[in-house]
């Protein structure tokens, strides 16, 4: 009778502990939110191939005329929409190196401009390969007004009005 008793606990103990357990957490679940490339662009140009969401920073110094500037700006894959990838970006902060022969005046008159284009922002929507393809020349220092002609885009960013 004891080990009858002892069959029966031990298999209700077997039947029912699976009830108790804690479900594992899936460790091969892709992460929430956009991939995080950082200022890797390189990550960003290999997430754009897919339109795989991802964010990221980018730096970009050129020098015009004896002119130095430093843009900061921040970029966003956020998927496909409506068959288009949908790119975002923002400019953070421009700053600009000026000659030493530069009149003050003229420095300052320059940097207030270029002041207001900063937290200017816009998306666009690409076809992928036109995506991946201007970002691409970006990484190689070749930048266009005529990047965002293959895409349609919107937002303050491409306002030729400097308020």
């Amino acid at each position: 009778m004891k080990k009858v008793v002892l069959l029966i606990g031990l298999a209700a103990i077997l039947l029912f502990s699976g009830c108790t357990t804690k479900p594992q957490a899936n460790t091969n679940a892709p992460p929430a939110g956009p991939k995080d490339c950082g200022t890797d662009f390189d990550c960003f140009i290999a997430a754009s191939q897919s339109c795989e969401q991802a964010k990221g920073t980018s730096q970009i110094t050129t020098t015009i005329f004896g002119v130095q500037q430093t843009t900061a700006s921040s970029l966003e894959i956020k998927g496909i929409q409506s068959g288009k990838c949908l790119f975002y970006l923002k400019t953070e902060k421009i700053e600009l190196t000026f000659p030493p022969s530069v009149p003050q005046d003229t420095v300052q008159q320059q940097k207030d401009i270029y002041k207001k284009l900063e937290g200017r922002d816009g998306t666009c929507k690409f076809n992928t390969t036109d995506l991946t393809a201007v970002l691409t020349r970006w990484k190689a220092g070749n930048f266009s007004t005529e990047d965002f002609k293959v895409a349609e885009c919107e937002g303050s960013y491409f306002s030729n009005q400097i308020q």
